[in-house]
Protein backbone atom coordinates (compact mmCIF):
# COMPACT_ATOMS: atom_id res chain seq x y z
CA UNK A 1 0.00 0.00 0.00
CA UNK A 2 0.82 3.64 -0.33
CA UNK A 3 -0.07 6.49 2.18
CA UNK A 4 -0.96 10.02 0.88
CA UNK A 5 -2.22 13.19 2.94
CA UNK A 6 -4.02 16.23 1.22
CA UNK A 7 -4.31 18.07 4.46
CA UNK A 8 -0.98 18.95 5.23
CA UNK A 9 -0.11 15.63 7.07
CA UNK A 10 -3.35 15.96 9.45
CA UNK A 11 -4.22 12.60 8.10
CA UNK A 12 -3.29 9.49 5.76
CA UNK A 13 -4.64 7.52 3.51
CA UNK A 14 -4.19 4.37 1.34
CA UNK A 15 -4.43 4.92 -2.12
CA UNK A 16 -5.30 2.38 -4.96
CA UNK A 17 -2.15 0.45 -5.94
CA UNK A 18 -1.24 -2.33 -6.92
CA UNK A 19 1.56 -2.93 -4.80
CA UNK A 20 1.39 -6.31 -2.88
CA UNK A 21 -1.74 -6.34 -0.26
CA UNK A 22 -2.23 -5.50 3.49
CA UNK A 23 -1.69 -9.21 4.41
CA UNK A 24 1.80 -9.92 3.18
CA UNK A 25 4.87 -10.15 5.22
CA UNK A 26 6.97 -9.46 2.69
CA UNK A 27 9.53 -6.24 3.32
CA UNK A 28 10.21 -3.21 0.69
CA UNK A 29 14.58 -4.06 0.80
CA UNK A 30 15.73 -1.18 -1.36
CA UNK A 31 14.70 1.67 -3.76
CA UNK A 32 15.97 3.15 -6.74
CA UNK A 33 15.09 6.14 -9.36
CA UNK A 34 15.55 6.21 -12.77
CA UNK A 35 14.07 9.66 -14.68
CA UNK A 36 10.40 9.50 -13.66
CA UNK A 37 10.93 5.59 -12.86
CA UNK A 38 10.44 4.47 -9.19
CA UNK A 39 11.80 0.51 -8.59
CA UNK A 40 11.15 -1.00 -5.53
CA UNK A 41 12.62 -4.28 -4.44
CA UNK A 42 10.81 -6.50 -2.17
CA UNK A 43 11.24 -9.98 -0.12
CA UNK A 44 9.68 -13.16 -1.83
CA UNK A 45 7.65 -10.76 -4.09
CA UNK A 46 10.71 -8.89 -7.03
CA UNK A 47 10.02 -5.86 -7.91
CA UNK A 48 7.98 -3.15 -8.72
CA UNK A 49 7.81 0.03 -10.87
CA UNK A 50 5.68 3.15 -10.47
CA UNK A 51 6.33 6.23 -13.42
CA UNK A 52 3.55 8.10 -11.86
CA UNK A 53 5.22 9.23 -8.43
CA UNK A 54 4.13 6.32 -6.68
CA UNK A 55 0.46 6.58 -7.13
CA UNK A 56 0.42 2.94 -9.07
CA UNK A 57 2.52 0.46 -8.86
CA UNK A 58 2.88 -2.64 -11.19
CA UNK A 59 5.18 -5.67 -10.74
CA UNK A 60 8.14 -5.67 -12.83
CA UNK A 61 9.83 -9.37 -12.67
CA UNK A 62 9.80 -10.56 -16.28
CA UNK A 63 13.17 -12.39 -16.74
CA UNK A 64 13.73 -12.53 -12.81
CA UNK A 65 14.09 -15.68 -11.43
CA UNK A 66 14.94 -14.26 -8.12
CA UNK A 67 12.38 -12.62 -6.01
CA UNK A 68 14.41 -11.50 -3.74
CA UNK A 69 16.25 -8.88 -4.65
CA UNK A 70 18.71 -7.00 -2.39
CA UNK A 71 20.15 -4.13 -3.69
CA UNK A 72 19.05 -1.99 -6.83
CA UNK A 73 21.53 0.62 -8.87
CA UNK A 74 21.35 2.60 -11.85
CA UNK A 75 23.98 2.92 -14.40
CA UNK A 76 22.70 5.36 -17.57
CA UNK A 77 19.40 3.63 -18.84
CA UNK A 78 20.21 0.41 -17.18
CA UNK A 79 18.54 -0.56 -13.96
CA UNK A 80 20.85 -3.68 -12.14
CA UNK A 81 19.48 -6.00 -9.19
CA UNK A 82 21.63 -8.04 -7.01
CA UNK A 83 19.95 -10.77 -5.49
CA UNK A 84 19.88 -13.33 -2.43
CA UNK A 85 20.60 -16.33 -4.44
CA UNK A 86 20.10 -15.57 -7.76
CA UNK A 87 22.76 -13.40 -8.59
CA UNK A 88 22.67 -10.40 -10.88
CA UNK A 89 20.08 -9.23 -13.32
CA UNK A 90 20.07 -5.95 -15.86
CA UNK A 91 16.88 -3.99 -17.88
CA UNK A 92 17.51 -1.72 -20.03
CA UNK A 93 14.13 -0.92 -20.83
CA UNK A 94 13.13 0.14 -17.39
CA UNK A 95 11.98 -3.54 -15.92
CA UNK A 96 10.07 -4.60 -18.99
CA UNK A 97 12.43 -7.48 -19.16
CA UNK A 98 15.47 -8.68 -16.91
CA UNK A 99 18.45 -10.00 -18.25
CA UNK A 100 20.46 -12.65 -16.02
CA UNK A 101 24.03 -11.31 -16.07
CA UNK A 102 25.49 -14.22 -13.86
CA UNK A 103 26.36 -14.89 -9.82
CA UNK A 104 23.77 -17.34 -9.23
CA UNK A 105 23.98 -19.48 -6.64
CA UNK A 106 26.25 -20.58 -4.96
CA UNK A 107 27.86 -16.92 -4.71
CA UNK A 108 24.71 -15.46 -3.52
CA UNK A 109 23.76 -12.30 -1.72
CA UNK A 110 25.02 -9.54 -4.37
CA UNK A 111 25.34 -6.35 -3.76
CA UNK A 112 25.66 -3.46 -6.62
CA UNK A 113 26.57 -0.10 -7.15
CA UNK A 114 26.95 1.67 -10.32
CA UNK A 115 29.22 4.94 -11.46
CA UNK A 116 29.45 6.19 -15.13
CA UNK A 117 29.65 3.01 -17.65
CA UNK A 118 31.22 0.76 -14.48
CA UNK A 119 29.07 -1.81 -12.62
CA UNK A 120 30.03 -3.25 -9.36
CA UNK A 121 28.91 -5.90 -7.89
CA UNK A 122 30.12 -7.26 -4.29
CA UNK A 123 29.30 -10.63 -3.00
CA UNK A 124 28.70 -11.40 0.59
CA UNK A 125 26.87 -14.69 0.15
CA UNK A 126 27.60 -17.08 3.23
CA UNK A 127 29.98 -18.94 4.10
CA UNK A 128 32.41 -17.70 2.05
CA UNK A 129 31.77 -14.41 -0.37
CA UNK A 130 33.66 -14.27 -3.66
CA UNK A 131 34.75 -10.41 -3.39
CA UNK A 132 34.34 -8.12 -6.14
CA UNK A 133 33.42 -8.29 -9.73
CA UNK A 134 33.43 -5.17 -12.48
CA UNK A 135 31.36 -4.81 -15.90
CA UNK A 136 32.07 -2.23 -18.21
CA UNK A 137 29.66 -3.48 -21.18
CA UNK A 138 26.28 -3.50 -18.92
CA UNK A 139 26.61 -6.78 -17.70
CA UNK A 140 27.51 -8.78 -20.84
CA UNK A 141 31.00 -10.05 -19.17
CA UNK A 142 32.47 -9.39 -15.82
CA UNK A 143 35.54 -9.36 -14.33
CA UNK A 144 36.87 -10.53 -10.85
CA UNK A 145 38.65 -7.13 -9.23
CA UNK A 146 40.04 -8.83 -6.20
CA UNK A 147 43.44 -8.10 -6.55
CA UNK A 148 44.75 -7.04 -2.98
CA UNK A 149 41.34 -8.05 -1.67
CA UNK A 150 41.85 -9.68 1.45
CA UNK A 151 38.33 -10.52 3.26
CA UNK A 152 35.36 -11.37 0.20
CA UNK A 153 32.53 -10.98 1.79
CA UNK A 154 31.31 -7.37 0.80
CA UNK A 155 29.20 -5.87 3.02
CA UNK A 156 29.35 -2.17 1.71
CA UNK A 157 30.28 0.00 -1.55
CA UNK A 158 30.31 3.64 -1.83
CA UNK A 159 31.64 5.77 -4.60
CA UNK A 160 33.03 9.24 -3.86
CA UNK A 161 34.10 10.66 -6.68
CA UNK A 162 36.35 8.58 -9.21
CA UNK A 163 36.89 6.57 -5.65
CA UNK A 164 35.57 3.66 -4.64
CA UNK A 165 34.91 2.02 -0.79
CA UNK A 166 34.12 -1.63 0.30
CA UNK A 167 33.46 -2.59 3.67
CA UNK A 168 33.65 -5.76 4.61
CA UNK A 169 33.73 -8.15 7.70
CA UNK A 170 36.57 -8.22 10.56
CA UNK A 171 36.93 -4.48 10.01
CA UNK A 172 37.99 -4.95 6.85
CA UNK A 173 38.09 -1.30 4.17
CA UNK A 174 39.56 -1.20 1.05
CA UNK A 175 40.21 1.79 -1.29
CA UNK A 176 40.57 1.86 -5.35
CA UNK A 177 41.11 4.53 -7.50
CA UNK A 178 41.00 3.07 -10.94
CA UNK A 179 38.48 1.17 -11.08
CA UNK A 180 38.75 -2.01 -8.76
CA UNK A 181 41.64 -3.11 -10.36
CA UNK A 182 44.06 -2.78 -7.44
CA UNK A 183 42.33 -2.39 -3.70
CA UNK A 184 44.41 -0.97 -0.85
CA UNK A 185 43.76 -2.25 2.25
CA UNK A 186 42.69 1.01 4.56
CA UNK A 187 41.67 -0.54 7.92
CA UNK A 188 44.84 0.20 10.20
CA UNK A 189 43.30 1.45 13.63
CA UNK A 190 39.80 -0.32 12.56
CA UNK A 191 39.89 -4.02 15.10
CA UNK A 192 38.84 -7.00 13.27
CA UNK A 193 35.92 -7.22 15.64
CA UNK A 194 33.80 -4.95 13.40
CA UNK A 195 31.60 -5.32 10.55
CA UNK A 196 31.50 -1.76 8.18
CA UNK A 197 28.02 -1.12 7.10
CA UNK A 198 28.08 2.79 5.74
CA UNK A 199 30.57 5.24 5.05
CA UNK A 200 29.68 8.94 4.76
CA UNK A 201 31.94 11.43 3.62
CA UNK A 202 32.99 15.43 4.16
CA UNK A 203 35.99 17.31 2.25
CA UNK A 204 39.31 14.95 3.19
CA UNK A 205 37.45 13.35 5.99
CA UNK A 206 35.37 9.65 5.51
CA UNK A 207 33.58 8.40 8.13
CA UNK A 208 33.17 4.84 9.07
CA UNK A 209 29.93 3.21 10.23
CA UNK A 210 30.83 -0.27 12.02
CA UNK A 211 29.19 -2.41 14.34
CA UNK A 212 31.61 -1.27 16.71
CA UNK A 213 31.03 2.75 16.11
CA UNK A 214 32.32 5.20 14.33
CA UNK A 215 35.62 5.54 12.68
CA UNK A 216 37.51 8.61 10.95
CA UNK A 217 40.27 8.84 8.95
CA UNK A 218 41.45 12.53 7.33
CA UNK A 219 44.17 10.61 5.27
CA UNK A 220 42.13 8.57 2.97
CA UNK A 221 42.29 5.87 5.33
CA UNK A 222 46.13 4.70 6.26
CA UNK A 223 44.87 5.70 9.77
CA UNK A 224 41.67 5.36 11.47
CA UNK A 225 40.68 6.70 14.71
CA UNK A 226 37.97 5.55 17.00
CA UNK A 227 35.18 8.74 17.31
CA UNK A 228 33.20 7.01 19.80
CA UNK A 229 33.38 9.47 22.65
CA UNK A 230 29.06 9.83 24.14
CA UNK A 231 27.95 7.46 21.67
CA UNK A 232 25.82 5.10 24.11
CA UNK A 233 25.28 2.54 21.49
CA UNK A 234 27.50 1.65 19.01
CA UNK A 235 25.94 -0.69 16.35
CA UNK A 236 25.73 1.61 14.02
CA UNK A 237 23.14 1.57 10.84
CA UNK A 238 23.42 5.05 9.06
CA UNK A 239 25.43 8.15 9.09
CA UNK A 240 24.31 11.21 7.63
CA UNK A 241 26.26 15.11 7.24
CA UNK A 242 24.63 18.38 7.01
CA UNK A 243 27.20 21.33 7.09
CA UNK A 244 29.60 20.64 9.78
CA UNK A 245 27.46 18.12 11.88
CA UNK A 246 27.36 14.65 11.63
CA UNK A 247 24.56 12.30 12.52
CA UNK A 248 24.74 8.51 12.87
CA UNK A 249 21.70 6.50 13.82
CA UNK A 250 22.12 3.28 15.54
CA UNK A 251 20.34 -0.10 15.88
CA UNK A 252 18.91 0.78 19.54
CA UNK A 253 20.13 4.12 21.00
CA UNK A 254 18.77 6.71 18.92
CA UNK A 255 20.62 9.45 16.78
CA UNK A 256 23.26 10.88 17.92
CA UNK A 257 25.11 14.11 16.96
CA UNK A 258 28.76 15.44 16.62
CA UNK A 259 29.88 19.23 15.57
CA UNK A 260 33.51 18.60 15.85
CA UNK A 261 34.43 15.66 13.59
CA UNK A 262 33.57 12.72 15.56
CA UNK A 263 35.31 13.68 19.25
CA UNK A 264 32.75 13.82 20.77
CA UNK A 265 28.75 12.71 20.17
CA UNK A 266 25.65 13.66 21.94
CA UNK A 267 22.04 12.04 21.86
CA UNK A 268 19.62 13.85 19.95
CA UNK A 269 16.26 11.93 20.13
CA UNK A 270 13.58 14.77 22.03
CA UNK A 271 10.45 13.19 20.53
CA UNK A 272 11.74 10.67 18.77
CA UNK A 273 9.55 7.87 19.56
CA UNK A 274 11.94 4.55 18.88
CA UNK A 275 15.18 4.15 19.67
CA UNK A 276 15.75 1.99 16.40
CA UNK A 277 17.16 3.69 13.08
CA UNK A 278 17.06 1.84 10.00
CA UNK A 279 17.74 4.89 7.93
CA UNK A 280 18.57 8.62 7.99
CA UNK A 281 18.33 10.82 4.64
CA UNK A 282 18.90 14.49 4.36
CA UNK A 283 16.91 17.55 2.54
CA UNK A 284 18.27 20.89 2.63
CA UNK A 285 19.08 21.51 6.49
CA UNK A 286 15.87 19.05 7.14
CA UNK A 287 16.76 15.27 8.86
CA UNK A 288 14.74 12.49 8.01
CA UNK A 289 14.86 9.53 10.08
CA UNK A 290 13.58 5.95 9.43
CA UNK A 291 12.57 4.24 12.92
CA UNK A 292 10.89 0.94 14.12
CA UNK A 293 8.23 3.08 14.99
CA UNK A 294 7.49 5.70 11.72
CA UNK A 295 9.40 8.54 10.21
CA UNK A 296 10.14 11.68 12.53
CA UNK A 297 11.38 14.89 10.49
CA UNK A 298 14.39 17.70 12.65
CA UNK A 299 14.82 21.33 10.72
CA UNK A 300 17.02 22.23 13.98
CA UNK A 301 19.91 19.27 13.91
CA UNK A 302 18.16 17.09 15.71
CA UNK A 303 17.81 19.33 18.21
CA UNK A 304 13.79 18.54 17.99
CA UNK A 305 12.10 16.00 16.30
CA UNK A 306 8.42 15.58 15.12
CA UNK A 307 6.44 12.36 14.34
CA UNK A 308 5.60 13.13 10.70
CA UNK A 309 3.44 9.13 10.36
CA UNK A 310 0.46 9.47 11.05
CA UNK A 311 -2.47 7.61 9.69
CA UNK A 312 0.43 4.98 8.99
CA UNK A 313 -0.20 1.45 10.16
CA UNK A 314 2.76 0.04 9.32
CA UNK A 315 5.54 2.03 10.61
CA UNK A 316 9.16 0.31 10.52
CA UNK A 317 10.47 2.31 7.94
CA UNK A 318 13.32 0.47 6.30
CA UNK A 319 14.35 2.71 3.78
CA UNK A 320 14.04 6.47 2.62
CA UNK A 321 14.64 8.08 -0.69
CA UNK A 322 13.44 11.46 -2.40
CA UNK A 323 12.31 12.23 -5.33
CA UNK A 324 10.77 15.44 -7.11
CA UNK A 325 10.09 16.98 -3.92
CA UNK A 326 8.37 14.28 -2.16
CA UNK A 327 9.55 11.81 0.25
CA UNK A 328 9.17 7.90 -0.27
CA UNK A 329 9.28 6.08 2.84
CA UNK A 330 9.00 1.75 2.39
CA UNK A 331 7.57 -0.47 5.70
CA UNK A 332 6.89 -3.80 6.51
CA UNK A 333 4.46 -5.62 4.82
CA UNK A 334 5.78 -4.32 1.03
CA UNK A 335 3.97 -0.65 2.09
CA UNK A 336 5.59 2.27 0.31
CA UNK A 337 4.14 5.68 1.40
CA UNK A 338 5.01 9.42 0.01
CA UNK A 339 4.47 12.86 1.37
CA UNK A 340 5.21 16.13 -0.14
CA UNK A 341 8.14 18.03 1.00
CA UNK A 342 6.44 21.27 1.31
CA UNK A 343 3.88 19.75 3.85
CA UNK A 344 6.77 18.74 6.18
CA UNK A 345 9.70 20.63 5.98
CA UNK A 346 9.32 24.55 7.23
CA UNK A 347 8.73 27.17 4.23
CA UNK A 348 11.73 29.20 5.37
CA UNK A 349 13.75 30.62 2.31
CA UNK A 350 15.69 33.69 2.03
CA UNK A 351 17.36 36.09 -0.66
CA UNK A 352 19.81 38.80 0.53
CA UNK A 353 23.14 40.19 -0.73
CA UNK A 354 25.49 42.88 -0.31
CA UNK A 355 26.77 45.62 -2.80
CA UNK A 356 31.44 46.12 -2.66
CA UNK A 357 33.23 48.78 -3.92
CA UNK A 358 36.40 47.71 -5.45
CA UNK A 359 38.91 50.68 -4.39
CA UNK A 360 41.58 49.97 -6.03
CA UNK A 361 39.87 49.25 -9.15
CA UNK A 362 38.27 51.71 -11.26
CA UNK A 363 34.41 51.36 -11.73
CA UNK A 364 34.19 47.60 -10.72
CA UNK A 365 31.71 46.40 -7.94
CA UNK A 366 30.68 43.41 -6.29
CA UNK A 367 27.84 41.10 -5.04
CA UNK A 368 27.80 38.54 -2.05
CA UNK A 369 24.64 36.92 -1.58
CA UNK A 370 23.64 35.06 1.50
CA UNK A 371 20.71 32.99 0.68
CA UNK A 372 18.82 30.28 2.31
CA UNK A 373 16.71 27.34 1.18
CA UNK A 374 16.30 23.96 0.16
CA UNK A 375 18.44 22.87 -2.09
CA UNK A 376 18.46 23.38 -5.43
CA UNK A 377 17.72 27.07 -5.91
CA UNK A 378 17.10 28.86 -9.08
CA UNK A 379 18.32 32.52 -9.38
CA UNK A 380 16.84 35.24 -10.89
CA UNK A 381 18.43 39.04 -11.35
CA UNK A 382 16.61 42.13 -12.25
CA UNK A 383 19.58 44.82 -12.80
CA UNK A 384 16.81 48.27 -12.94
CA UNK A 385 18.06 49.18 -16.22
CA UNK A 386 15.81 46.89 -18.36
CA UNK A 387 17.84 43.84 -18.02
CA UNK A 388 17.87 40.40 -16.38
CA UNK A 389 20.22 37.31 -15.84
CA UNK A 390 19.99 33.78 -14.16
CA UNK A 391 22.22 31.49 -12.16
CA UNK A 392 23.84 32.44 -8.72
CA UNK A 393 27.10 33.97 -10.14
CA UNK A 394 26.47 36.85 -13.36
CA UNK A 395 27.91 39.57 -14.90
CA UNK A 396 26.35 42.57 -15.43
CA UNK A 397 27.55 45.87 -17.44
CA UNK A 398 26.16 49.60 -17.07
CA UNK A 399 26.99 52.12 -19.52
CA UNK A 400 25.59 54.96 -16.90
CA UNK A 401 26.21 55.81 -13.78
CA UNK A 402 23.62 56.08 -11.24
CA UNK A 403 20.74 54.50 -8.87
CA UNK A 404 19.73 51.03 -10.37
CA UNK A 405 17.50 48.72 -8.16
CA UNK A 406 18.68 45.80 -8.63
CA UNK A 407 17.01 42.70 -7.47
CA UNK A 408 17.45 39.12 -6.41
CA UNK A 409 14.58 36.66 -6.68
CA UNK A 410 15.63 32.90 -5.47
CA UNK A 411 13.06 30.00 -5.18
CA UNK A 412 13.71 26.53 -3.87
CA UNK A 413 12.68 23.00 -4.25
CA UNK A 414 9.84 23.60 -1.99
CA UNK A 415 8.73 26.05 -4.09
CA UNK A 416 9.88 29.11 -1.25
CA UNK A 417 10.31 31.94 -3.01
CA UNK A 418 12.27 35.24 -1.50
CA UNK A 419 13.35 38.63 -2.92
CA UNK A 420 15.83 41.18 -2.10
CA UNK A 421 16.26 44.99 -3.58
CA UNK A 422 18.90 47.32 -3.06
CA UNK A 423 18.74 50.64 -4.61
CA UNK A 424 20.21 52.64 -2.21
CA UNK A 425 24.03 52.29 -4.09
CA UNK A 426 25.20 55.21 -6.26
CA UNK A 427 27.03 53.32 -8.86
CA UNK A 428 29.97 56.05 -10.04
CA UNK A 429 32.19 56.61 -12.90
CA UNK A 430 34.73 59.11 -13.35
CA UNK A 431 35.37 58.43 -17.26
CA UNK A 432 33.79 57.02 -19.94
CA UNK A 433 34.66 53.36 -19.20
CA UNK A 434 31.79 50.96 -18.49
CA UNK A 435 30.75 49.96 -14.73
CA UNK A 436 31.20 46.16 -13.92
CA UNK A 437 29.41 44.18 -11.56
CA UNK A 438 29.87 40.58 -10.20
CA UNK A 439 28.10 38.00 -7.75
CA UNK A 440 30.87 36.43 -6.29
CA UNK A 441 31.24 33.57 -3.99
CA UNK A 442 34.28 35.32 -2.27
CA UNK A 443 35.66 38.56 -2.33
CA UNK A 444 38.29 38.58 -4.46
CA UNK A 445 42.37 38.01 -3.26
CA UNK A 446 44.47 41.26 -3.60
CA UNK A 447 41.80 43.59 -2.81
CA UNK A 448 43.06 45.55 -0.08
CA UNK A 449 40.51 48.18 0.70
CA UNK A 450 36.49 47.38 0.51
CA UNK A 451 34.08 49.51 1.04
CA UNK A 452 30.90 47.87 2.84
CA UNK A 453 27.97 50.04 1.42
CA UNK A 454 24.73 50.38 2.90
CA UNK A 455 22.14 48.21 1.86
CA UNK A 456 18.13 48.44 2.36
CA UNK A 457 16.25 44.98 3.28
CA UNK A 458 12.68 45.29 1.45
CA UNK A 459 12.49 41.70 1.53
CA UNK A 460 10.45 39.37 0.94
CA UNK A 461 8.14 41.37 -1.24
Amino acid sequence: SIYYSGDNGITWSTMNTSLLNSNSNSKVTSLAINGNNIFAGTTGKGIYLSNDNGNTWATSNVGLLDTYPLSLAVSGNNIITGTSWGGVYISNNNGDLWNYVGFGNPLGNMIVAASANNIFAGSYGLPFGSGMFLSINNGNTWTPINNGLLMPIITAISINGSNIYLGSINGGIYYSNNNGSNWNAISYGIPQSCNVSTFAFNGNMIFAGTSNGVFLTIDNGNNWNHVNNGLADTNISSLAIIGNNIFAGTNHGGVFISDNNGNSWAAVNNGLLDSIIFSLIISGNNLFAGTANGVFLSSDNGSTWNDISLGLTNLAEYSLIIKDNYLFASTSGSRIWKRPLSEMVPINCSANFTLYHATDIQHQWYVLDSVSGVQPLTFNWYWGDGNFSSGPYPTHVYDSAGYYNICLTITDSTGCTSTHCDSTTYLNKTDASMIYVNVVTHLPNGIEYITKLPKLTISPN
